[in-house]
């Protein structure tokens, strides 16, 4: 399933019940780990094969989340598609689904009495709010979570409270599948036995917010005496050259911010904001300052005068920018492929490389919809005629 050495998981096999990006993105990271990974989509397909940009018929965003695993259509409300969906949870070690709370239930899924029909499954179960609690049962999307955590207030301007312009929730979910999985699979290897995992996208990014923004509310008997709801980095801010272009920079230590003003050529600024908590408070002054001090010079002289002078900082790249990035391509974190039918093909790799770079997991592309549906239907046994009469009732596609 790629070009890489075997993955870690190799042997394990995850059935993917899910769709969007919760699932999908936890199912694509166990994959570049090496698992076997079986989505199952109905006949319509996962929803997102529809969200742009579409090339070649194919969305992006369903490519990104799908690489290197095998698909099978099939329609779970009948009967013979369910018994499928059965024989597969029978011969994996892995299922996963982020269905609405009670779901797996009414499809006759339900996962305790499948675990105790198979004990050495781990099965994995992804919600919004959770099963249980006034919002259990509201349909959720990452933007719901964001303003419920407490995320979209703790970045409020003038404008009000702000969502992240990503889909943030939704990815420390997947992450915190990939742990709460490889945790389940270690124990089992001990136990024989194995765990249902829980992952609420409400718990993970609000234990998220730990140790920055919720920083002030860490010890209840000193509440009201801080500063106030935290926010992450307020010594950190961009500012602009004289070029047109941004840096990043942070000035924790008073070594920091003595060398960011002598790059500066600012010494009054040095004096006026030497305290820690005084530049947190005016931070968005002092990177005015910043900008109107360097309106002389370019972003690429600042910067190595900065680095020079060990201050913490680096260019502020529009997403364009990241392709070309010397530090991005010297990790090799971006690859360019050509796959037929597709062109040239961009993809990021397995944030979690073993045993250096070079042994990155490269996946597979993504598949079409139900490409691997007669494969999988063989290695469960079933033969050409048996086949050929799931299809026409519709059973699977």
């Amino acid at each position: 399933m790629g070009d890489a050495p075997i993955g870690v998981l190799d042997g394990i096999r995850v059935i993917e019940l899910a769709s969007v990006v919760s699932g999908p993105y936890g199912g694509l990271l166990l994959a570049q780990l090496g698992a076997d990974v079986v989505k199952v989509e109905s006949a319509d397909g996962d929803v997102t094969r529809a969200w742009g940009p579409v090339h070649e018929g194919v969305s992006a965003y369903y490519f990104t989340l799908n690489g290197g695993k095998r698909s099978i259509a099939l329609d779970v409300r009948q009967p013979d598609g369910l018994q499928v969906v059965r024989d597969l949870v029978a011969g994996a070690d892995v299922v996963l689904e982020n269905w609405r709370p009670g779901v797996a239930t009414r499809l006759g899924l339900d996962w305790d009495e499948l675990r105790a029909d198979h004990p050495r499954l781990v099965t994995v179960a992804i919600r919004g709010f959770g099963d249980e609690g006034p919002y259990a049962a509201d349909k959720v999307y990452d933007p719901v979570i964001q303003g419920v955590s407490g995320l979209a207030g703790s970045q409020a301007d003038d404008r009000g409270p702000q969502l992240i312009q990503t889909i943030l929730p939704d990815k420390l979910a997947s992450m915190a599948v990939v742990q709460g999985v490889l945790g389940a699979l270690l124990e089992r290897s001990r136990t024989g036995v194995g765990r249902h995992v829980q992952v609420n996208m409400l718990d993970v990014t609000v234990g998220f917010l730990w140790p920055d923004i919720m920083r002030n509310f860490t010890f209840a008997d000193a509440d009201g005496r801080g500063h106030g709801p935290g926010r992450a980095g307020r010594t950190s801010s961009v500012f602009r050259c004289g070029d047109g272009r941004w840096i990043a920079y942070t000035t924790v230590s008073v070594a920091d911010w003595k060398g960011m003003c002598d790059v500066a050529g600012r010494a009054d600024l040095f004096e006026e904001y030497r305290s820690l908590g005084k530049r947190s408070a005016f931070v968005d002054e002092v990177s005015l300052e910043l900008s109107k001090s360097f309106t002389d010079r370019d972003r690429d002289s600042v910067l190595a005068d900065l680095h020079a002078a060990s201050v913490p900082s680096g260019p502020v790249h529009m997403p364009e920018d990241i392709l070309t990035d010397p530090q991005v391509l010297a990790n090799d974190i971006i690859r360019e492929v050509e796959l037929p039918g597709f062109g040239r093909v961009r993809e990021a790799a397995s944030p979690v490389p073993l045993d250096r770079a070079g042994a990155r997991h490269w996946v597979a592309p993504a598949p079409e919809l139900g490409q691997h549906t007669d494969e999988l239907l063989a290695e469960l046994g079933r033969g050409p005629d048996d086949i050929a009469r799931l299809r026409a009732a519709g059973a699977v596609s």
